[in-house]
């Protein structure tokens, strides 16, 4: 009945199947586009990360209690405390550090030769993109340690500024800004390293972070991939602030082999 009423009133039907379909396909693969590039890109990294830091509060509250320890000592247990936890702080300069490495590869794809170009080399550019993500990556520290101000004090346990537990609080950011350092100066090397990047950052991922755990106390200063981690005894293994200065020197020297790598073949005379 529809198609006789079309064709008395002389309506052809002119929708095109395929062409519906390539539009969806489209209209999908802009709308994936979208989300991926809010999720890499600072502002909805550091959201998501943020909701991260605001779950490990939760998870540390709980461990508090069991364990009877204070809310920044069982945050920041890192590998001297319960798996899950490591896990969760762990997943925070991780985190940032593949956001970061995704948009590195990004602008690298598209205007890397030009980019290249205006600082004048490969490897100024590459140092370039490193020093100016410093202050980010503190900024995001900075922001971890708001929320777990805030979620401490939500939580009815506020974190005193004249205890001991101070001194972790803030050797605990430190060691976070120090790791993210480390992950972000390794994704950097590895960019350099092979066109296979994401397939050299996740097992070395996965490799550094069982390491991170299973390393004993009496070597935590050593401990580069979760410095932050509270540090029971320090009788046994040391002054706290060994850990994070260990991390900043393990990135100093990331970052100076990633300025030293970054001369591609396809550089046209850019050293």
């Amino acid at each position: 009945m529809t198609e006789s009423m079309r064709s008395m009133l002389g309506v052809s039907d002119t929708r095109d199947p395929v062409a519906e379909g390539m539009l969806r396909r489209e209209n999908w693969r802009g709308t994936a586009a979208g989300l991926r590039a809010f999720l890499v890109g600072r502002s909805g990294a550091t959201i998501l990360l943020q909701g991260t830091a605001l779950v490990s509060v939760l998870f540390a509250h709980a461990t508090a209690q069991s364990q009877q320890v204070g809310l920044t000592e069982a945050f920041f247990a890192g590998a001297y405390g319960p798996i899950g936890s490591y896990l969760l702080a762990l997943l925070l300069p991780v985190g940032y550090a593949i956001a970061y490495l995704v948009r590195t590869e990004d602008t690298a794809g598209e205007l890397g030769i030009y980019a290249a170009l205006r600082h004048g080399s490969y490897r100024r550019w590459t140092g370039s993109i490193v020093t100016r993500e410093i202050p980010h990556i503190a900024a995001f520290a900075v922001g971890v340690g708001v929320v777990l101000i805030l979620g401490a004090a939500i939580l009815d346990q506020p974190i005193s500024m004249l205890t001991t537990e101070t001194s972790t609080f803030y050797l605990g950011l430190l060691g976070l800004f120090a790791s993210t350092l480390v992950f972000c100066s390794l994704a950097t090397l590895l960019a350099w390293t092979g066109r296979r990047v994401y397939l050299l950052m996740f097992p070395t991922v996965i490799l550094a972070a069982v390491v991170g755990y299973l390393i004993p106390a009496s070597l935590g200063w050593m401990n580069i991939v979760a410095p932050f981690s509270a540090l029971h005894d320090a009788e046994l293994v040391g002054a706290p602030i060994f850990a994070p200065a260990a991390a900043l020197v393990a990135a100093g020297i990331l970052i100076l082999a990633a300025i030293w790598r970054a001369t591609p073949k396809n550089a046209d005379g850019l050293v």
